[in-house]
Formats: structure tokens, sequence, C-alpha cells
């Protein structure tokens, strides 16, 4: 049975992720964990607290983070029995990272509260999606747990190594959930049209200058913009391409709709 781990703070938006892990975890079927992190520095200096002082500030912040787990897994006791509680000792993300290794999943909020035992600051949050070693999920303040009609699962893609397997990810949880599956592909936006001027051809330091008549400067502008064109198409072609491909080898074309958007973001 795999293993989904929570990151807990105290905050409502780490009550919202736990809520959300629960629900995962009964619909994989995987064990709940629930975590916080302890972390002691001076306030000021940021500097790493040692010695007695260290020890008992530990103590008591275990103590708390201890009576705040077991409140939040008599909460889910009803319908996720044995959820389990942890007290990590060190800075949130670099536990949390440590802690990633073999699990299903790993889930936070997107921000916390802070303090000696604040997991879910935004900046943990982004370090854990970039560094962990498996799925990462942060559970935004503004989400919607109940299910929608036309309720989907959305997976960007690009053609790469990384996309093809978040695809793979997403075609499973498309399945499991009984729901579409939405792939969206965001592509350089498209050259404007041509305008009628000519463009430089050369240029030194803060001088601009024409090395070519009118003519050839408003011929190099429309070819530009032309290459540049047929380079776009190339890359949304290709990249509908793959993914199609992708989606036949895993029997879900029939089920997912793939989505074309010219954005720079």
């Amino acid at each position: 049975m795999a293993e989904l781990i929570v990151g807990v703070d105290g905050s409502d938006g780490a009550r919202r992720a736990v809520a959300w892990a629960a629900r995962e975890a009964v619909l994989h079927g995987d064990t709940l964990t629930l975590a916080t992190a302890i972390h002691h520095t001076w306030p000021v200096t940021g500097s790493e607290i040692d010695g007695p002082v260290r020890t008992r500030l530990e103590q008591a912040a275990a103590a708390r983070a201890r009576a705040l787990l077991d409140d939040l897994a008599r909460e889910l006791s009803a319908d996720l029995p044995g959820v389990g509680r942890e007290v990590l000792f060190g800075a949130p993300a670099a536990v949390l990272r440590d802690r990633s290794a073999g699990l299903s999943g790993l889930v936070v909020g997107s921000r916390g509260c802070g303090g000696f035992a604040g997991l879910l600051l935004g900046s943990v949050s982004q370090q854990v999606v970039a560094h962990a070693t498996c799925p990462v999920v942060v559970v935004p303040d503004a989400a919607v747990h109940e299910r929608s009609d036309g309720a989907a699962v959305v997976v960007g893609v690009d053609g790469s190594e990384h996309s093809r397997s978040a695809l793979a990810r997403a075609c499973e949880e498309a399945v499991r959930r009984d729901v579409r599956l939405d792939v969206v592909i965001v592509s350089p936006l498209p050259p404007p049209p041509p305008v009628d001027e000519p463009v430089p051809v050369a240029a030194t330091g803060s001088e601009v200058w024409t090395a070519a008549p009118q003519l050839a400067g408003l011929e190099l502008s429309h070819e530009l913009r032309r290459a540049q064109a047929r380079e776009t198409a190339e890359w949304q072609a290709e990249a509908q391409r793959v993914a199609h491909e992708d989606l036949r080898s895993l029997h879900l074309e029939e089920r997912a709709r793939v989505h074309v958007v010219a954005d720079l973001h």
C-alpha cells in the first residue's frame, strides 16, 4: 500500500490540504500521514538555536504539534482510520524533500501561518514542488472539493519527456475519477500581420542604420514574419502529434480533448 503525506501547521490552508489529501487517500487506497516540521532560529539573525534552550523549545513545540496532529487525525477517523502522524525536525522544505522519497504523493497548502511548526509558507511549497522526488499537489485557498458537471483533469504538455510523464499521470487520474481529460498545449504567439515599414538590417551601439533600399527592408520584414509563422505552425503540429500519439498508446484518445492556446504565458 502506497503512502500519501500532507503537511500541516494549523492554518486554514493546511486544513484544506488535509481535506483534499484524505479524499485522495480513500480514492487511491493509500495510507495517509499527517506531518509537521519544527525548525528553530533566532528571530533577528536567523541563526540556529542550539543547546538546552533548543531542547526545551523543541520539546514544547513537539507537544503542541502532536496535539494538533492528533486532533486532525480524530476528525478524519470516521472515513479514514489509522492516519499516521509525524513530527519532523529541520527546515520544512528540506525535511519534506527528504521525506518525499518513495511516496505516492506529497500534499501542501499554498501558504500557511509560519511559526515554529510553520510548514506551508508559500516559499516552502515552491521549494517542495521544485525538489521533491514524488508527485506534489499544492492545494490553493480557492480549491473547490465538490465535483461539478463537466469536471476534468487538465494537463499542460509540450512534447518533452517530463510533460509526457505528466500526461500519463493525468490520464490515470482522469480514468480513476471518470472525468474528461483536457490536454493543453501553450503555443508561442503567432507573428503580427506585416507592416509596410522597412526594418533595420544592422545596428552598432546606439546608431541604427539601413544598408539596403526601403523595398529590401519591407521584403525582409515580411519574410521574417513568414518564417516565424512557419516555425510556430510546425511547433504546434509536432506538439499535437506527440500528444495524440501518447493518448492513442494509453487508449484514451476518445476521453481527451487537445487544446492549443497561443499565449505568452
